[in-house]
């Protein structure tokens, strides 16, 4: 008979306990995830067919007077985004790249929560040449249904919500603005991420 040491028992029912620990941590992190699948994607926002809502908000360049922004009568890319937010600041730099291939009478304006005194020196969003919109902090979140920035709604010239995106993907903007030249009174589904 083959005699195996305590602590070699032990060590091994300490491994196996320790083993079933991680496998239970594991699946409720699977869990997590699972149950997140859709937030901070596409799916936020206004649904293709909706109409835009307008807003109160203060230029960058205006000082403290407030102006208001009512979709319709271009085409618009309104953009929800934050200084600071890596994946917003890079998508400043997909904007500017597109805005070259963009149709003549598209608007693009990014709309941001934080108030001008706040922004870094050293943010995208103060060298961008596209226009920002200081917005009150729920306009994203209760008019726009969007939980996550970066996100992009394409407004069509009645002031309908055409699509949306994360943008972030240069092609995914570039599908995006391509609704923007298709038959203008055809309602597009909603770019999935």
């Amino acid at each position: 008979m083959i005699l195996i040491p305590a602590s070699l028992l032990v060590t091994e029912w300490v491994l196996l306990f320790a083993l079933a620990a991680l496998v239970v941590v594991v699946f409720r992190q699977m869990g997590y995830l699972l149950r997140l699948k859709g937030v901070g994607t596409a799916r936020d926002g206004l649904a293709a067919g909706s109409r835009a809502p307008g807003f109160q908000f203060r230029a960058s360049t205006g000082g403290y007077r407030l102006e208001r922004f009512e979709p319709g009568g271009n085409w618009t890319l309104l953009v929800f985004a934050d200084p600071g937010c890596v994946s917003c600041e890079s998508a400043i730099d997909k904007l500017e790249g597109l805005r070259t291939d963009a149709p003549t009478d598209l608007q693009v304006v990014i709309a941001t929560s934080l108030e001008p005194s706040r922004i870094a020196p050293e943010s995208r969003f103060l060298t961008t040449s596209i226009p920002i919109l200081h917005v009150a902090s729920d306009v994203a979140t209760k008019l726009y249904q969007s939980n996550s920035v970066p996100l992009a709604i394409l407004v069509d010239r009645a002031g309908i919500v055409r699509g949306k995106t994360i943008p972030t993907d240069a092609n995914e903007l570039a599908t995006l603005l391509r609704i923007s030249t298709e038959e203008p009174n055809a309602v597009t589904k909603v770019l999935e991420a």
